[in-house]
């Protein structure tokens, strides 16, 4: 049986590797969140241009409503492809360390990476504003994931992650960040339901 050595949680060294792994890890599920909502937001285009759903008159015409949903599904699918291939997939997280650090080195990630994705909405946001609707749609997409990660990850996934694994004797460590996605692309779903 292979024995996991506990690391030193005063090692400065031992806390930045699991600063860092959150902060990589929060970066991947914030791009899956913002994959799935594209890819959703791709689909919306669509069946508003075909008239299937509330017609709310996102595009011009039909060339317009193909080449945003292509462009919007695109982009939705290369941020779910950049986030599955990331630290994602190893989740270093489980490596020992109390659930206590690392609940709260979880919520500065995902704090760390929720302000930098305000931080970028600002900057695009002049950038886009002679663009089509649904681009303008996908920049409020990006901010929903920034604000879902500040309210609704912080607020309800991160200490549900932590409740469920203190509770549950058996708890599966990849279970973690399935719960964590579902919290952060619900959040960011609701608020981008709020533009729409």
């Amino acid at each position: 049986m292979h024995q996991v050595e506990t690391p030193s949680l005063t090692d400065w060294r031992s806390l930045l590797r699991l600063f860092g792994h959150a902060l990589a890890g929060s970066g991947d599920l914030a791009l899956m969140a913002l994959g799935a909502a594209l890819v959703a937001l791709g689909v919306v285009v669509i069946l508003d241009g075909f008239g299937i759903v509330d017609p709310r008159n996102l595009t011009d015409g039909t060339g317009a409503m193909l080449g945003s949903a292509l462009v919007l599904a695109v982009f939705g699918g290369f941020a779910l492809g950049v986030a599955v291939e990331g630290p994602i997939r190893t989740n270093p997280l489980q490596d020992g360390y109390p659930p206590v650090y690392r609940a709260v080195f979880r919520a500065i990630g995902v704090a760390a990476v929720s302000a930098f994705i305000v931080l970028v909405v600002g900057y695009v946001e002049p950038l886009l504003a002679d663009l089509p609707f649904p681009f303008i749609l996908a920049q409020e997409a990006l901010r929903a994931v920034g604000r879902a990660g500040f309210f609704v990850v912080l607020l309800i996934g991160v200490p549900l992650v932590f409740v469920v694994r203190q509770f549950w004797r058996d708890f599966n460590e990849d279970i973690e960040l399935p719960i964590l996605f579902v919290v952060w692309t619900i959040g960011a779903m609701w608020f981008l339901i709020q533009v729409l």
